[in-house]
């Protein structure tokens, strides 16, 4: 099949207005993909091994989502399968840019992007985690500095006190003796809680650090999985070609 537009050297393609997770492979390879909350709506990978390789998978019925390239590459790819009323795998090798739409090529896609759509998506919701204990950190930051202000209010309310009794009379000075006993004994609450506060921290801050050595585990796997998905998704375009079951898209 012909189409009247051609995709050309894609760029890198980012979802617009979405979270994306671009996989940065060490050595040859580089992959990206993307999962919106259909496990289909769209995914998409390319090379920076001195070949120009991409690939990408488009489902229409997911929502209204779109990627997006400087030249206006997968904005086409969306175009089309929305038209069509079909999912879309699409590949630029080299000069030349294929559209695949036999079903059973699209599951084997779906199969060799599911493992990174699954890293992806764990890592988000450790993500979540981190961002919601980052938030109980922060909430107890907030009561600590609020805490440390009243330790520095009733510090000077005692320092005053203390002054005061110099020119102060019996009765005044035993009053004022009470007024420092009673100040004493909120400074010690306060330094209580602040220790309580302290020792919350600190154990929130164990636990970031385990969901950040996970993050980084998970990591390190996408960067190997990113590498395997594409090696497979050119051996898969390898096979289309051989089995004639794409089309050829020029200008």
């Amino acid at each position: 099949m012909r189409h009247p537009h051609a995709l050309r050297h894609p760029a890198v393609l980012a979802p617009a207005g979405l979270l994306t997770i671009l996989l940065l492979a060490p050595a040859t390879a580089t992959a990206g993909t993307h999962e919106h909350s259909d496990d289909h709506s769209y995914s998409y990978g390319y090379s920076n091994d001195g070949v120009d390789f991409s690939y990408g998978l488009y489902d229409p019925s997911s929502d209204s989502d779109s990627g997006r390239s400087e030249r206006g590459e997968w904005e086409m790819v969306r175009d089309m399968a929305e038209r069509e009323h079909t999912r879309l795998l699409w590949f630029h090798d080299g000069d030349h840019t294929y559209v695949i739409r036999d079903p059973a090529l699209i599951a084997r896609a779906d199969q060799l992007l599911e493992p990174q759509r699954r890293l992806g998506r764990e890592q988000g919701e450790l993500g979540g985690r981190q961002g919601r204990l980052g938030a109980e950190q922060g909430r107890l930051g907030a009561e600590q500095g609020r805490l440390g202000a009243e330790q520095a209010r009733l510090a000077m309310r005692q320092a005053r006190l203390q002054s005061m009794m110099e020119d102060a009379d019996s009765d005044q000075r035993h009053e004022m003796r009470d007024q420092v006993r009673e100040i004493e004994r909120l400074q010690s609450d306060l330094r209580q809680r602040l220790d309580e506060l302290g020792r919350q921290q600190a154990a929130l801050g164990q636990r970031q650090s385990e969901l950040g050595k996970h993050q980084s585990d998970l990591g390190r796997q996408q960067q190997e999985m990113a590498r395997k998905v594409l090696l497979d998704m050119r051996q898969l375009l390898k096979g289309a070609k051989e089995g004639g079951q794409l089309d050829t898209v020029d200008i």
